[in-house]
């Protein structure tokens, strides 16, 4: 029997030309024979159909308005029969209640609907362009029909407003929805609704190029080197952070100049707040003596003359000796250095501000207290300072301790010494050594002229680890001040002049013999052992932990340092006696 349609079509979606274009002929045709032979509208045909055309075949149907080229599948959707009006699976969406003769309006479904017939069947009338004109308009060609849908092109600005935003409006490129025949984007005024962000995305810093289709000019940021008044400040080319309430609103021209550069953007004037955003130093990259840039004239200097105790507003450049057009006159103030190291605010310049890293300071401290002149640049005396200290006797290491360097204001040549890398190791505060008769300081509080060099000192509150110091003999003390150090004596080989063998626990045994108050921070010895050989340790300290070993030390003939401080008794054997 011959096979059935469903049969010879399995599998085949697509490729319908390779066997039914006009005038194909192949083995069998005639089991197939084709039902109606005639066009009929509305009917289904069957049988083996090739292509229509101007004439009828004993295989085809005459219909001269039917496609000369494009496959079968593009507008046929089932391999059963050929429908006489079939909806491509790529049709354009259109509204619920459209019906095909909506917009095709001959019986010739390859001759293109008009604009306004789409437009008036589309889902909507006046929205939701982008459905149909967005990423998916190449989706829906239909090259048979020669119909094409024009899309978003790859050099449009970037938005991601719809498309009527822009192209819809009086003046633009379509006057009013629903879109009718002869429309085209092209011409499109612009509309930044919606657009509140990425600016630069658009307008690019100079020297750039626009590079967007149907723009033949737009605003760019200037440029913001050199200084100079056509300038703009140093900033993040985040345009919106300053300039979002400048932006246009309605339809505007796609295409615009400024002249001179800024003066889209000129009104209204960011706020001090927009300007300085996350701006916490760096104050001079802007506000440098000698910085002009543009529309510095929207902010007056007020007050123009140095004020006790003002607080400036205004677009202010660091002051100098003469006064100009933004600086005030102040021959004190000092030449460099960031202005974030004395001002804390950006608000404005307050007359006097206090540096964020400026040292602790007594509650009941006024400024004038250790700034006695008009300079606050001039470093105060020693003596001002530690008489306004937290503390004039004590806790020395709050400011001389390890946060020394985070006092430091280079631009004023200010800074603080810190405890040294080589210090002796201690837990003690700096006065237990530094502050005594005959020490650095001979007394709180610390005047002009004190230094840390030449210290005595105190082993007050030092008692173990003794050896992080007293290192063994030979070893060099490594200590900044300390020239020479008592060090413990070699165990090796066994002496006058050699310690028993010990741990290096100097505190179990000779604690006792620390001197007490301050002493020179550099000994010296006459005999290896004598700073510590008074007291003696007792028997219970040196032998601390032993329970066994003690020919290591009690061996005939060893001889040890100190062996002396303990003769022996009764010296002649004594039965029964207890000998010590």
């Amino acid at each position: 029997p011959a096979p059935t349609t469903a049969q010879i079509h399995t599998g085949i979606t697509s490729g319908c030309t390779n066997c039914h274009e006009r005038p194909l002929v192949w083995m069998g045709m005639g089991a197939y024979p084709i039902a109606p032979s005639a066009f009929t509208a509305g009917a289904s045909y069957t049988g083996f159909q090739t292509r229509p055309g101007t004439s009828a075949g004993p295989n085809n149907v005459a219909d001269p308005a039917h496609p000369t080229s494009g496959d079968c599948a593009q507008c046929h959707a089932n391999t059963n029969a050929f429908t006489g009006v079939d909806k491509p699976a790529n049709h354009i969406p259109y509204a619920a209640s459209a019906q095909c003769n909506s917009c095709h309006v001959g019986t010739d479904y390859a001759v293109q609907p008009s604009v306004t017939a789409i437009h008036a069947n589309a889902q909507s009338t006046s929205t939701n362009c982008a459905q149909c004109h967005g990423s998916a308009a190449a989706s829906f060609a239909i090259p048979a029909a020669n119909f094409s849908i024009v899309g978003l092109p790859a050099n449009h600005i970037p938005t991601t407003a719809s498309c009527e935003v822009c192209h819809l409006g009086a003046g633009s490129s379509i006057a009013a929805a629903p879109v009718l025949s002869g429309a085209r984007f092209a011409g499109s005024l612009m509309n930044h609704a919606g657009i509140n962000g990425n600016c630069v995305a658009c307008h690019v810093p100079v020297p750039q190029q626009a590079g967007f289709i149907g723009i033949a000019t737009i605003t760019k940021m200037p440029q913001t080197s050199p200084v100079g008044a056509g300038s703009h400040i140093p900033s993040s080319t985040r345009c919106e952070t300053c300039h979002l309430a400048s932006m246009p609103s309605g339809l505007v021209p796609a295409s615009a100049t400024t002249l001179p550069p800024g003066t889209t953007f000129a009104n209204p004037a960011p706020t001090t707040v927009q300007i300085h955003t996350g701006i916490t130093s760096g104050c001079a990259d802007c506000h440098e003596a000698s910085d002009v840039w543009m529309g510095m004239g929207a902010y007056p200097i007020a007050p123009s003359v140095l004020t006790a105790g003002a607080s400036y507003t205004g677009f202010q450049v660091r002051p100098g000796t003469n006064a100009g057009t933004y600086t005030v006159a102040d021959a004190a103030h000092p030449s460099g250095g960031d202005c974030s190291q004395c001002h804390v605010g950006t608000t404005a310049f307050s007359g006097v501000a206090k540096p964020a890293n400026h040292i602790p300071t007594a509650a009941n401290a006024a400024c004038n207290n250790c700034h006695t002149s008009a300079d606050y640049a001039a470093l105060p005396t020693l003596t001002n300072i530690h008489a306004w200290a937290p503390s004039t006797s004590a806790n020395c290491a709050q400011c001389h301790g390890s946060a020394a360097a985070s006092f430091a204001i280079p631009a004023a040549n200010f800074s603080i010494v810190g405890l040294p890398a080589n210090h002796l190791p201690t837990s003690s505060s700096c006065e237990v050594c530094h502050v005594g008769a005959g020490s650095s300081i001979a007394a709180t509080p610390v005047v002009d002229g004190a230094r840390f060099s030449g210290s005595l000192m105190n082993h007050a509150g030092i008692g173990s680890g003794c050896v992080a110091c007293h290192v063994a003999a030979g070893t060099p003390a490594a200590f900044t001040g300390v020239a020479a150090i008592v060090g413990m004596p070699p165990t090796s080989p066994a002496g006058a002049n050699a310690h028993i063998p010990a741990g290096t626990a100097c505190e179990n045994c000779h604690l006792a013999s620390m001197p007490a108050g301050l002493v020179a921070a550099s000994a010296t010895k006459t005999a290896p052992g004598t700073a510590f050989a008074a007291p003696a340790p007792t028997t219970a300290q040196i032998h601390t932990g032993i329970t066994s070993g003690c020919t290591n030390c009690h061996e005939r003939p060893l001889v040890w340092m100190g062996m002396g401080a303990y003769p022996i008794a009764p010296s002649a054997f004594t039965a029964g006696a207890s000998y010590t």
